[in-house]
């Protein structure tokens, strides 16, 4: 009787001390999954940007058409603008 009582105890035991660690690697792969999904980066390797001032332009791509043509980035066509209120 004192051998079925000691193990179910170690049971208990056992089952308590593993149940916090696994719950929380499945919620946390749970979660990054679901951010995954919704097009969220969970990789940090990513480097963060600095925050820019307002009204800074950046151009961090150039067309390959513009590179084999040797047209520098300053070059381009003139497009019409229309003010729209």
């Amino acid at each position: 009787m004192f051998k079925v009582l000691l193990i179910i105890f170690l049971i208990y035991l056992a089952i308590r001390w593993l149940t916090k660690p696994l719950l929380r690697y499945a919620i946390e792969r749970m979660a990054k999954k679901m951010a995954e999904q919704h097009g969220f980066n969970t990789n940090n390797q990513e480097p963060i940007r600095p925050r820019k001032k307002e009204g800074t332009i950046d151009i961090d791509y150039i067309p390959n058409n513009q590179k084999k043509s040797g047209k520098s980035p300053s070059e381009g066509e003139y497009v019409d603008y229309e003010e729209v209120k």
